[in-house]
């Protein structure tokens, strides 16, 4: 009996830290979902799972990282729908590419990604809105 749910319980572990290790971060939870597969397909390949956009950074000779605190700090839900609906800068626009009913998802997730910092990546609680905690110095 308890043979039969080992290779099970093992395959699920594996897949939880394959997933762990690929975005560094665990997999959404389910409310994420469907932003986390639409992101996936509409934006990863320029901007990354990890929203880092090295790719995108390299094309627009400029940092464009999703998670960097001081694009987060001057962008809101309306510029990134704009973004994702016109473009950017070298960004082409997705207007007539992406289903629009997938946007309000794919803003939630890009907002979800954890914040670069100096020091590594903040909290959840600093994506909710709390500023992070100022490191000292100048």
């Amino acid at each position: 009996m308890s043979r039969r749910w080992f290779p099970q319980t093992i395959l699920m572990a594996m897949f939880v830290v394959a997933c762990t290790t690929l975005t560094g971060e665990p997999p959404p939870g389910a409310e994420l979902q469907p932003g986390f597969e639409a992101y996936t397909k509409y934006c990863a390949k320029c901007h990354g799972q990890d929203g880092r956009s090295e790719r995108s950074s390299r094309v627009a000779k400029r940092k464009v990282s999703l998670i960097d605190p001081a694009w987060r700090a001057k962008t809101d839900r309306l510029t990134i729908e704009r973004i994702i609906l016109h473009g950017d800068g070298k960004m082409e626009g997705l207007g007539s590419k992406i289903d629009h009913e997938k946007i309000p998802a794919i803003i939630d997730y890009v907002l979800w990604l954890p914040l670069e910092t100096a020091a590594g990546r903040d909290s959840l609680e600093a994506l909710k809105g709390t500023p992070p905690a100022p490191t000292g110095g100048h």
